[in-house]
């Protein structure tokens, strides 16, 4: 399975709300568990570039590591690597 990530601020939030409008230990238990996400630690995850988006991808071709490994690499758009550049905004 894919693991999903998620905004825990903006559901630490939502928590706090739901604990606003409920009354008793409801409320405690949703204060304690916005306070929990907020002491997770963050996943450890790098933002990718895909391909399509990369400055160095061409004709089915990633021009850098062409270049870099002297070797023909084909890609598919949705492929990624580690020498991946997004392109300049047109």
């Amino acid at each position: 399975m894919m693991a999903k990530y998620i905004d825990a601020d903006k559901l630490a939030d939502m928590l706090n709300a739901k604990g606003d409008m409920a009354v008793g230990t409801p409320a405690k238990v949703f204060y304690h568990v916005a306070n929990m996400l907020k002491n997770l630690p963050p996943a450890d995850v790098v933002a990718v570039v895909r391909c399509k988006d990369c400055k160095y991808y061409a004709d089915k071709q990633c021009k850098k590591i062409h270049f870099i490994a002297r070797d023909l690499h084909i890609k598919q758009d949705n492929d990624f690597c580690s020498y991946g550049e997004r392109k300049e905004d047109e």
